[in-house]
Order: C-alpha cells, then structure tokens, then sequence
C-alpha cells in the first residue's frame, strides 16, 4: 500500500502537492478493529458477549490453527442501485489438530444455511452459531469433532450493505462530464476488511485459493485478481466467472464492478496490463500503463522471478481512502496516484504517479508471493516497497534521479521521525494489547520511511549482487507462504560473509537511530610512534535538547547499533569503510591535512557530527568550491548541522553559516534541505520582530536562481523541482517581482478561461501567491474551477484557496471539507492541514478541529490515527506556554481516545521542545540575522 508524507516543513511543489493529497491516507485506519477488540480484551471486567447476550467463548486476538482455509468458492451479487449484495461461499477447509468447532471472521453480514459437509458430502450437524460484533468473530459449535488431517467444506449464504467509508466492500461514485452520476463498486480489504465482504479466515497466514463469481448487469464490467474465465447469462444478468486464484491471503482479494474503460498493453513476457479509469479520463491511462508495463518487466529481472499470474489491472478510483492497494493482480488508485494529464500535471505529478505504481507492483512479489505472518511485519512489507519503488522508478527514468531523490525525501523524513522521544522500534513484538496499539498508530507509519533508509543502508554495504541474490533466495524459498524478518535476514546472510540479523536488529528493534560523532585525536598503538587518528562515539539522537539528565539517561542507555560508517577526505575522494559493531566508542588511524566527511552519500540511517575545526574547514570548502561535495552529500551537510543544532549538539551559528554559500548553489537537493530548515526556523519566529529580517536574508539568497531559473517550463525534473521551490519561497516571503509575475500569469488564466499560460508545476505558486494577495473575485473564480478540475488540478487549486487571507473563506473550505458537499471526503484531512499551514488561518483550522472533533471522529471513526496525526500536524508550530497548556487540556478532555496513541504525547513534546528551542536559539538567530544584513546590505 502507498503510504507517502513528509513533514518537512518546506517542501519541492511535487512533495508539498503529495502531501496534501496523500496526508490523509497515511495513517488511514489499519489495524483500528485490533486496537478496539484488544483494549476489549484487555479489560477482564468486560464479558465478551454474542449477539444473543450470552458469554463469548473466545478470548484471544488471533483465531486458531486448528483449521485453515485451503480453497474459497465466493458468489457475489452487487447491486448498485439498491446497494446492497447478497452472496454465497463455500469453503474447503483442512483440520490440523481435533476439534468441536469452527471460528471464523464476518462483519456486518447476515448469514442464512449455513452447512458444515465432511467425506462424501456427509452433513456435520451445526449446534449452535455464536456471534460476537465487537470481534468481528463467529464461532460454529459442531455436533461432532473434525478430525485431524481430514477435509471438510464450510457453506452459507450471506448478504450486506455496500460500505460508505471506503473500507471493505464499499460503494463509489463519480459525474459523467454531462453531471451524471455513476455507481461503482469496490473493495479495500487490508488489513481486516475482507469480512465485511464474505465470511472468512482474515488474517494473513490463512493463505488459500480463490474461484470468484460475480453476477452484475449489462452495462457493468467487473474484474478481480484473475483474469475472465467466461461470462454467462442468467436471468437478464451476467455471471463472470474468473479463473481460480493462486494461494494468497484475503487482504489481497479484489473485485469492482464500474462501467469504466480501459487502456491495455502486453509486456514481452506475454502478461497482460491494464489500467482502468472513467470513461472521460481514459486518455490519463496512459502514462501509468506505460510505466506498468516497464517497472513490471523490470521487476521480473530485479527479482530474477517471473510475474506469477497471466495479467495485471490498475483501476483509478474516485474515491479511495488509501494512496493505493497492491491486491494481486488487480492494484486499486486514487485517481491522482494513476491518472496522467499532461495539459494539468506537472513533472513532479508524473513522477508521483511513476513512484506509486512502482511501490504497488514492487508488492506483487515482496508481499503477495511471500506475505507477512502478522501485522507486526508490515514495516518489513511497506519499507521494502518504499524503497524498491525508487529502484522502479530509476530504471523507467534514469534522468529523474530518484534514487538521489530519496536521500533529501524518504531518508531525511525518517531522520526527522524518529528524533523524538514518544517513538517506538521498527519492529516489535505482538504479545499484549499495548503492544498491538503501538504497532498501529500513527509513528508506525513514519516507520515506513525508516525500514525503507535501513533497507537502502543494507544495499549499500552488501552490494547490489549480494542484495539481489538475497531477495531471490527469501523469495523462491517461501513463495505462496508468509514469512518473518528474520527469514529475510537469514537469506541475506547466506550470500554475504556478514551476520545480518546482528547487524539489522540493532536498527529495527531499537528506538530511534545514533549521531555519531568524529573527533581528531592521537591513537597511542605504540607508545614510542603515536598515530594520528579519528576518535568515534555513538549514541542515540534526540532532537529535544531540554530532556533532564534522568530522562536522556533513561533513553540513551545503553543503546548501540552496527553502524557502517564511511568518509572521504580532502586528500582523497576514496571512500572508506569503518564498522562500529556495536559499540559505544572506536577508533581508526587517520593522517588528516585536511577535512573529513563521513557519511557519504547520505546512505547510513545516522547524523554525523565533527569538532569545531572539521565543521570550519568543511565551511570553507562550500564556500570555495562546494562542488567538492556531492549535491546529495550537500544536502546531507546541512540537514545534519541544523538538526544537530536544534539538538543542542552544535552552535546555531554553524548551520546558518553554511547557508552563506547558497550563492553559488545551483542545484535542488542542497537547497530542499536548506529551505526545509530554514522554514522550521521561520514557523518559530514568524510573529516576531526578527521575521523580516529573516525574509530580507532568504529572498537575497533566492534572487539571483530566479533570475536563472526564470519562469519557464524547462530543464530537467530536478531543474522544476528547484524553480517551483525557489519561486514559492521567494512569492512567500513578499518579493514583490515575484508577486507581480503570478498576477500577470493569473490574469491570461482568467481572460483565456484556460491554463496553458501556466506551466503545470508553476500553478500552485502562481494559485497560492495570487489568492493570498487578492480578493473575493479571484477566490470565487479559482472555487468555480476547483468544482470542475480533474483529480490532479484540484490538488493545486485547493493550495491555491486554503491561502487566502479572509477568515470566512478559509471557514467556507473547512465547512465544506466536514461535510463533503463539495469537496471529497477522502479529502477532508488534507483540506483543514492546508488550512492551518496559511498563518493567517493557522488558529483557525485548530479551533475548528477542537469545535467539531466528535464530527471529525465520527466521519474518520475512533479507532483511526488520523485525528491524532491532525492533532500533531496542526500543533507542531506552538511554541508558547498558552498554547502548551491548551493543548494538554484538549487532550485530558479526550484522554479515552488519546489513552490509546502516541499522538497525544507527540504533540506535547512537540510544543515542548519549540518553546525551549526559542529560548535556547531565538537571540542568536535575531542577532546573525541583523550581522548579517548589515554586512550584506
């Protein structure tokens, strides 16, 4: 499943545009029925109870073993204009170990002749049905025992209502461009969502096939995992028969019913991919086919594994929780994340969609051939894809540069993640409730980010021939079963000389991640010749330097990792290898002239820190020739000083002197990280008297690239990534050039009544500049194409309005992101983020989230993370007590939802660590910032 979001506080036009559109489907709401049925669980006073008010026979999370699915007979009938369904399944079961009953998962279904068959078809007679709705669980008390090693067929009937949250079976809908509106019908099952579809064994090691049957009227098509067998008429009706499954897990069945159309190609080894869509955008197939066909037959070579089924369906859906699903054989959308429009999409919308088939296709083997045994492992699952899907993306696009993309996104968003002290391992273990409810709110999304840097850091130091032999020896090895993390370890420790599961469970089953910090010094190896050599010490970085000394003690303890350190130096551009295995403190002898710069290539999941002189001459050197440096090595330069700055491990002076060579800097990975830092540092003191100085220092330093750059649609990706970046920054921060180029871009926009004047990947500047400096006519003019913009346009244009700076219209967009009149309610989060990322509406968007929480709970539901990751986001900017001790408030005042995540105490400490930051650094940024343009000025 694509789960994409940083938090970076600036961010190229591409990620801020992925952000908004995606940061409602991160957290979604995985794992929401396991943290409810486990609190329950939890609570001893609590009788389970059936639905006939007697007591519930089964206490545990997981169901048993005893019997498994082998085979699923499932009839479904959809009916899109009651919207209901009615079915049928029958499933072949396998008794492993003796018993007088059968437990099962069902969800909001009602079920009629149920029947229970063994050898020949002989009925087994069913005692009693008991069924428990809070554990979406039925136990089916048999009047004689299943014997062991024995076959038996579990029958009946069932129907249901087509879901309206986009979980399970679930209805959606869209306008024809005439403004009628289409019904279809679509599944998301993960993770525990394919019993609100049919009766079945819902967990992922219940692997089994499936024959699927789908009985659906004449203007309908439908489509699952395999492809048609045959359709046959029933009754005015069509019955499609699909062909029988491979063995895979329930959280990856799919099937839609819709009246849309498709684009189709076939890769050279004969698999047939599709990509399906509405019928008025099936022109936007095309460029996600295209990639699909590529990244698929690449994939094949990657893998050294062929595509197990004979075709592959994409399908945009309007409405989609989820950024998108990797159900095997038929992967489900937004429509952004599929759609292409060359006439609205930037370049960075085109890699967006590149990126996230990537990341589903990369699924069908890591994930569908071999599946996690639970959901403890879906780190391991989204990690990998996260990061393979750059490797996809690579291959398709070399010159997009993605897999140096992924250092100044992906890496640097898990550094910032996992800095903090409310976070938890990659991996930990499942064995209480508690347990459970850390494993599924909301940081264990931003784990994603991390198992997918720890996974690239052990490419790096394996080598791309041991790594790739490792992944094909875990995956022909358990194909068609489910596996853990360390099968995948032992796979690679077989084709390498190095203990792997050493050296990863020292990165995923630890919180947080090291700084490591080189100091010169004198190495007495032999007393009589002392060496020169570089003294190393580890220890975990935490971004709050205010922590007590009992509480820094109590985290850092003893936590050491194997960390792959490496360095180039100033007399050579070698780099070097240097293994801390799992140590506190080393050294390695080194003759240093020069400086010293470790971490090369950003590929190690660690900060680096140096002595005051290295940091100096490292300075120097961007400042003479900073070409000496990669520009993903720049990057990392930067995003470590000012992270370790905040942390109190460096004087704020040093990051914000390497700023002054940005001058010479011309290229996008130095200035991502510099901008993102450096609008943290103006989120702090955006309403005090150093701001405009702060402005007056940034847009000096952007003015010569946009004299450069220009406003045109040209040069590489990267090249746009880097004008939108400089252009937004600089219209941000009042360059009054810079604003009167939107409003004449804007005007051509309104007197044409089309957008071709704008380059696609100029138009949220040009949107967002344009409505914070008009009026009504103009917010008016870019709402009424908001309502008729295709998926891709509205992601801009809703940048474009959330920046306005009347009150009551910012008020009119969050009135109508609750109530979905107007605006998706996939939507919703993303619409009130944007809201609070404007200043002027910064309080707004948190009043109204205080206002109208019960609402916002009840449309997400209690069990969702995503009200506790809008918590965080839309108080990660507090930096005063009042705001402190408000915030403490609302949570106490819902402590019964907040007891159960991280959020609560994540936004506390947040806030916390904001207000000693502008103790600690408010007064040497306001007077370097007055040195400095004094001195430039």
């Amino acid at each position: 499943m694509a789960q994409r979001m940083s938090r970076k506080y600036s961010l190229k036009f591409s990620q801020l545009l992925k952000v908004v559109s995606l940061i409602a489907i991160l957290p979604i709401t995985h794992g929401s029925l396991l943290k409810r049925t486990l609190r329950e669980e939890h609570n001893t006073e609590n009788k389970l109870l059936d639905t006939k008010g007697r007591e519930f026979n089964y206490k545990l999370i997981r169901i048993p073993k005893d019997i498994r699915p082998l085979h699923y007979d499932l009839f479904l009938h959809p009916n899109l204009d009651s919207l209901h369904f009615e079915g049928k399944v029958k499933i072949l079961l396998r008794c492993f170990k003796s018993t007088n009953r059968i437990i099962f998962h069902m969800k909001d279904l009602k079920t009629k002749n149920i029947n229970v068959l063994g050898d020949k078809d002989a009925e087994i007679k069913v005692k009693d049905v008991s069924e428990n709705k809070e554990r979406n669980l039925v136990i089916l008390q048999l009047d004689e025992d299943l014997k062991k090693d024995k076959e038996y067929s579990l029958a009946m009937d069932f129907n249901g209502k087509l879901a309206d949250n986009m979980e399970g079976f679930y209805k959606s809908e869209y306008k024809t461009k005439d403004g009628e509106k289409r019904v279809l019908a679509t599944t998301q099952f993960e993770p525990v969502y394919a019993r609100g579809a049919f009766p079945c064994f819902d967990e992922p090691e219940f692997k089994a096939t499936f024959e699927i049957k789908i009985l659906r009227n004449e203007k309908h098509r439908s489509i699952s995992n395999m492809p048609l067998l045959k359709s046959t008429k029933q009754d005015g009706l069509f019955l499609d028969h699909f062909e029988k499954s491979v063995k895979m897990s329930t959280y990856l069945v799919a099937f839609v019913v819709s009246d849309f159309k498709f684009t189709e190609t076939k890769t050279k080894t004969g698999i047939k991919v599709r990509v399906w869509a509405k019928e008025d955008a099936l022109e936007q197939t095309k460029f996600g086919l295209d990639v699909a066909q590529h990244v698929l037959t690449y994939y094949e070579k990657f893998f050294n594994i062929k595509y197990p089924l004979p075709k592959i369906d994409l399908i945009a859906v309007p409405d989609f929780l989820a950024g998108a699903m990797e159900n095997w054989g038929l992967m489900t959308f937004r429509e952004n994340l599929l759609l292409f429009n060359p006439k609205s999409g930037s370049a960075g919308d085109k890699q967006l969609v590149a990126i996230v088939v990537a990341h589903e296709l990369a699924h069908q083997w890591f994930g569908n051939l071999v599946t996690m045994k639970w959901w403890n492992d879906l780190w391991l699952n989204e990690g990998f894809a996260n990061y393979i899907e750059y490797v996809g993306t690579n291959d398709y696009a070399k010159e997009w540069r993605v897999l140096d993309q992924f250092a100044s996104d992906t890496f640097q968003s898990a550094l910032e993640f996992d800095s903090i002290l409310n976070t938890h391992a990659i991996s930990v273990p499942v064995d209480n409730p508690a347990q459970i409810n850390e494993i599924f709110d909301g940081i264990s999304y931003d784990k994603i980010n991390r198992g997918a840097s720890v996974i690239r850091m052990l490419r790096s130091f394996l080598g791309d021939r041991a790594f790739r032999k490792g992944l094909e020896h875990y995956l022909k090895k358990h194909a068609y079963e489910n596996a853990v993390a360390d099968d995948l370890w032992a796979a690679f420790s077989k084709v390498s000389s190095l203990d792997v599961k050493a050296i990863m469970d020292s990165w995923i089953k630890q919180k947080g991640y090291p700084v490591v910090s080189l100091r010169s010094s004198s190495l007495y190896l032999d007393k009589d010749k002392p060496e020169h050599g570089i003294d190393v010490v580890q220890e975990r970085f935490l971004i709050d330097p205010s922590l007590d000394k009992h509480q820094r003690k109590n985290e850092i303890g003893d936590k050491k990792w194997y960390i792959p350190l490496t360095y180039i130096t100033q007399d050579s551009d070698k780099e070097h290898i240097v293994w801390m295995n799992h140590t506190s403190r080393t050294s390695f002898p080194l003759k240093k002239t020069g400086w010293l710069k470790a971490n090369v290539g950003h590929m190690g999941l660690y900060r680096v820190n140096y002595d005051h002189e290295n940091w100096e001459l490292l300075g120097d050197q961007l400042t003479h020739n900073h070409r000496a440096f990669s520009a993903v090595d720049r990057s990392g330069l930067l995003d470590d000083a000012f992270n370790l700055a905040r942390a109190g491990l460096l004087p704020m002076t040093v990051p914000l002197k390497l700023t002054q060579y940005l001058n010479k800097e011309t290229e996008y990975f130095p200035w991502s990280s510099a901008l993102s830092s450096l609008a943290f540092i103006g989120s702090m003191i955006s309403r005090t008297e150093s701001y405009g100085l702060y402005e007056k220092y940034l847009v000096k330093k952007l003015k010569p690239l946009e004299l450069s750059l220009k406003w045109e649609d040209k040069g590489t990706i990267l090249d746009k990534y880097l004008r939108t970046s400089v252009l937004r920054s600089l219209c941000a921060h009042g360059d009054q050039g810079c604003i009167d180029i939107t409003q004449e871009l804007f005007t051509k926009f309104v007197d044409n009544d089309e957008t071709l004047s704008i380059a696609p990947h100029l138009r949220a500047t040009v949107y967002s500049t344009v409505i914070k400096h008009g009026g009504t006519t103009e917010w008016e003019f870019l709402w009424s194409k908001y309502q008729e913009s295709d998926a891709t346009h509205k992601g801009k244009i809703m940048l474009g309005l959330t920046s306005t700076r009347q009150p009551w219209l910012l008020q009119r967009l969050l009135d109508n992101a609750l109530t979905g009149s107007k605006i998706r309610k996939q939507d919703m989060l993303s619409v009130i983020l944007g809201v609070s990322r404007n200043p002027v509406g910064r309080l707004q968007a948190w009043d109204f989230y205080k206002a109208n929480f019960d609402k916002i709970v009840k449309r997400v539901g209690e069990d969702s993370s995503d009200f506790g990751i809008m918590l965080q986001r839309l108080t990660d900017t507090f930096n005063d007590k009042y705001h402190l001790d408000e915030v403490k408030e609302f949570i106490k005042k819902h402590s019964s939802l907040f007891s159960n995540t991280r959020a609560g105490k994540k936004a506390v400490e947040s806030i916390k660590t904001n207000i000693h930051w502008m103790k600690s650094h408010y007064t040497t940024i306001f007077n370097w910032l007055k040195q400095i343009n004094n001195e430039e000025y």
